[in-house]
C-alpha cells in the first residue's frame, strides 16, 4: 500500500463519519420522535381497550415499552455522534447498555412470541381458547424478561468496560 493509497482511506474514513455525523444529527431525531409518538399511540390502544385481555394485546403492549426503551438508550448515540456530546458516567454507561441490550432482546421475542401466538391460534383455535390467555402470556413474557436479564446482567457489571479515562 503506498501513501496515496493510505491518503484514499483517510478521505474515505472522514467522508464515513461526515455522513454518520448527518445521520444521526438529521435522520436520528426523525426516527426517534415517530416511533415515541408510534409507541405511545401503541401503548394507549393496547392497555385501554378490550385488547389488553388479549394474549396478543399483552405481547404487543410490551414491545411497544422496550421499543421505546431500546429508542431512549439509542439517543445516546444520537447526542455523541451527531452533536459531539459526551456522558462520561461509569454508571449511566453500564445502566443504558444493560438496558439497551435486555429491551432489544425482549422486542425481538415479543414478535417471536407473537407470531408463536398467532400460529397456534390458526392451527388449533379450539385448543388456544383455552391456553392463549391474558395470563399465559404474563408469565411467558416474565420468563422471558428474566432470561435476558440474566444474559445481559454482565453488562451492568464493574468487570466489563474501562471508563476511568
Amino acid at each position: 500500500m503506498n501513501s496515496s493509497d493510505s491518503l484514499k482511506l483517510v478521505v474515505k474514513q472522514q467522508n464515513l463519519e461526515d455522513i454518520s455525523h448527518y445521520i444521526y444529527a438529521i435522520v436520528y431525531p426523525i426516527v426517534f420522535l415517530l416511533g415515541i409518538v408510534g409507541n405511545l399511540l401503541s401503548s394507549l390502544l393496547f392497555s385501554v381497550t378490550k385488547l389488553n385481555r388479549t394474549s396478543c394485546g399483552v405481547y404487543f403492549l410490551l414491545l411497544a415499552v422496550f421499543d421505546t426503551i431500546a429508542l431512549i438508550g439509542g439517543l445516546h448515540h444520537c447526542l455523541n455522534i451527531g452533536y459531539r456530546v459526551a456522558i462520561p458516567n461509569a454508571t449511566y454507561c453500564r445502566a443504558r447498555v444493560f438496558l439497551v441490550y435486555v429491551s432489544m432482546d425482549m422486542t425481538s421475542w415479543m414478535i417471536v412470541a407473537i407470531s408463536v401466538d398467532r400460529y397456534l391460534k390458526v392451527k388449533y383455535p379450539i385448543t388456544a381458547r383455552i391456553y392463549a390467555t391474558q395470563k399465559l402470556a404474563m408469565i411467558v413474557s416474565s420468563i422471558i424478561m428474566i432470561i435476558f436479564i440474566v444474559k445481559n446482567v454482565h453488562l451492568a457489571t464493574v468487570f466489563i468496560g474501562d471508563f476511568s479515562s
